[in-house]
């Protein structure tokens, strides 16, 4: 294993997950304020609702991550910066299920951020906008680049594997 690669990753996820939760913060309360959207009433269930969405999105982002690094020798963000991009395609793990989930991560974390600090905007605004911003980037670049670079293999598991929510296909009978 790459020690400097491996420094990189478990340098730039925390930084990466705080600078999201930071722009959630800003955003989501700015967003609630030019709307005039009321805080939400804080409950203790408010609060065990964002902590299990905080887990569930932390523990999908951080498998996804690991599973890029471990069988894929590259890292998340390997889009971005071509030396540290996957040097095979991963497709086991969580890229089973979804071929974004640490995209459907982050919108866990955005939503559970959300539910802690009162924010409707937060809560359902900033995920549903971060998705859609996120998707156009995969869908213009990143889906273009991954069949260039891995071609037939990766036109096959996005016909398989859907492109963020898990959703079971219903198999063709032979």
């Amino acid at each position: 294993m790459n020690s400097k690669r491996f420094l990189q990753f478990l340098l730039f996820g925390p930084v990466l997950v705080t600078l999201v939760i930071v722009v959630e913060i800003i955003v989501g309360t700015g967003l609630d304020r030019m709307l005039g959207l009321p805080r939400l009433h804080e409950t203790f269930l408010d609060y065990v609702a964002a902590s299990l969405l905080l887990v569930a999105g932390l523990a999908v982002v951080t498998a996804a991550g690991l599973k890029l690094f471990r069988s894929g020798r590259g890292v998340p963000y390997g889009d971005v910066v071509k030396s540290l991009q996957t040097k095979s395609l991963v497709k086991t793990g969580p890229y089973g299920f979804s071929r974004n989930p640490m995209v459907l991560g982050y919108a866990l974390v955005l939503s559970a951020v959300g539910l802690y600090m009162g924010s409707i905007a937060g809560t359902l605004l900033v995920p549903v906008l971060a998705l859609l911003m996120l998707s156009v980037w995969i869908r213009l670049v990143e889906e273009q680049r991954l069949a260039e670079r891995f071609g037939e293999e990766y036109l096959s598991y996005q016909q398989t594997v859907p492109f963020l929510i898990p959703i079971p296909r219903r198999r063709k009978r032979e």
